[in-house]
């Protein structure tokens, strides 16, 4: 059972790292966490069951940062350790912060911005850049996301973007939170992100329990950072590259999020576009990668077996929900009307 804390400091941000086997790079990270502008932060670190030797290089910095080290042992995944450290922070905002990010100086400060500007904001984030062994590069990774037509994110394009643009969700690499608002949607157990997940899809999960609940997503432009990718599962974000536990892990949550957050005419309206998408996935990812087909049938077979308690999520998800599945559609776009700077970008105040 996961606990909010009593007590909120104000003003204050607390940045969550969950972190497992990121000796290598995970200093860089703090580095760039010490040379905030924004100076009223504390730090979280979870040594999420490494073997490298992480925890030692965050303690380096107890003595230049307000830091400590929380050790999981053995490791509970990336929404176990996220949750870890989220439940152990004090501040009134909280960033969730991969461990292989940088952050620009400005990025606490521009992060509290957003999310003063608009009260009823519950997550904000800004353009993520690729973090190259060369140093930081000026290609983006990421501009917030939306909800393509068959349930899958991707990233506004930059010239669609401007400071304060409502969106879904930021990209979950470095994530600005309002800790009001996670505390508001927290599941029954009391977790905020959901640890049945593991990894992959909980930061769409927890959007979406976010706009539910009517709290707004926001873009801030000047909070800037640079990610590597997917380091702690070898560096790449292609998905059939990845090890079978992982591909099956993430196609059985994409499952997840649909039977568990979408409105139900949403979800009948666009079944068949979503069988189409599915089993085409299947095949094409299958053929890059044999072992890829095995995971989405074993993914599928866990889904089902799941069924239970996703739709037991799901009661509870509407029981409380104050948004119509219209509001929700308003985030569905094709490729093409992304690219637009239009009134269906600016989806309206919830009530």
């Amino acid at each position: 059972m996961s606990a909010t804390p009593t007590t909120r400091v104000p003003g204050r941000v607390s940045v969550v790292i969950p972190a497992y086997n990121c000796a290598g790079f995970l200093a860089n990270c703090l580095e760039s966490i010490a040379a905030q502008s924004h100076r009223e932060f504390d730090v979280i670190v979870v040594d999420n069951g490494s073997t490298d030797g992480t925890g030692d290089v965050a303690r380096a910095f107890e003595g230049r940062l307000a830091l400590r080290v929380v050790r999981l042992d053995p490791n509970r995944g990336f929404t176990g350790g996220s949750n870890a450290g989220l439940d152990a922070a004090t501040g009134e905002f909280v960033l969730l912060l991969n461990s292989d990010v940088e952050l620009d100086p400005e990025f606490l400060r521009e992060g509290v911005r957003a999310m003063i500007a608009d009260p009823r904001c519950g997550a904000a984030g800004g353009p993520v850049y690729d973090l190259l062994p060369t140093g930081r590069s000026q290609t983006r990774q990421s501009n917030g996301h939306y909800l393509a037509a068959v349930y899958q994110l991707r990233s506004y394009p930059a010239e669609a973007m401007f400071d304060g643009r409502r969106i879904f969700g930021p990209s979950a690499t470095s994530v600005m939170l309002r800790a009001e608002a996670i505390d508001d949607v927290r599941l029954a157990n009391g977790q905020v992100l959901d640890e049945q997940f593991w990894c992959n899809g909980e930061d769409i999960d927890l959007w979406m329990r976010l706009l539910h609940r009517g709290w707004t997503a926001r873009y801030a432009e000047r909070a800037v950072c640079w990610h590597q990718g997917s380091m702690a599962f070898g560096g790449s974000m292609r998905l059939w590259t990845k090890s079978y536990d992982v591909q099956r892990i993430a196609v059985r949550n994409h499952y997840y999020v649909l039977v568990g957050d979408y409105p139900l005419g949403l979800l009948l309206a666009d079944l068949p576009a979503i069988v189409a998408a599915d089993l085409g996935a299947s095949v094409l990812w299958g053929l890059k990668n044999p072992k890829t087909f095995a995971a989405f049938t074993a993914a599928k077979w866990n889904a089902l077996l799941d069924l239970p308690y996703m739709l037991r999520k799901r009661r509870e998800l509407f029981a409380r929900s104050k948004v119509s599945g219209g509001e929700i559609r308003r985030f569905f776009f094709d490729e093409r009307a992304a690219h637009r700077v239009d009134e269906r970008l600016e989806p309206s105040q919830p009530a």
